[in-house]
């Protein structure tokens, strides 16, 4: 029995349209008759998630989605870090891009201005404080 198809009159335990309601997919990787309660909700691309006899969860990464397509035309994170601090489905244009160490500049839905002051910035490749070194400014 394919519980994804079945109607709530021939099974109360059954989907019942509860994935396909909520904009998800059902699957039943058992359809014997004797497997009941493994149909699942899967989440509809780009979102991801899943649950077991339930409505899943849906998150969207858009560093992995979003990014992945934006490199080069509306986000390029240019080599940077890209982070996404909330993947709720519901929460959408709030990426960001942050300059590798030692910058610490982030930047929202673009690439962040990495530029550092060697003067001032310790990093392995700024030489130390060269100037103040030598007693000079």
């Amino acid at each position: 029995v394919d519980e994804c198809v079945v109607t709530a009159a021939q099974c109360t335990s059954c989907e019942n349209n509860l994935c396909s309601n909520n904009g998800q997919d059902c699957s039943d990787p058992n359809t014997l008759v004797s497997s009941f309660s493994d149909w699942t909700c899967t989440c509809r691309a780009p979102a991801t998630g899943q649950a077991i006899t339930a409505v899943a969860v849906c998150e969207i990464n858009e560093c992995t989605y979003t990014c992945a397509t934006c490199h080069g035309t509306a986000g390029n994170c240019q080599g940077q870090l890209c982070g996404d601090n909330n993947v709720a489905y519901d929460s959408l244009m709030d990426w960001f891009c942050q300059c590798p160490p030692p910058s610490t500049a982030t930047a929202l839905m673009q690439p962040a201005d990495c530029r550092i002051n060697e003067c001032i910035q310790a990093c392995p490749t700024c030489n130390g404080n060269v100037c103040e070194d030598a007693g000079q400014t």
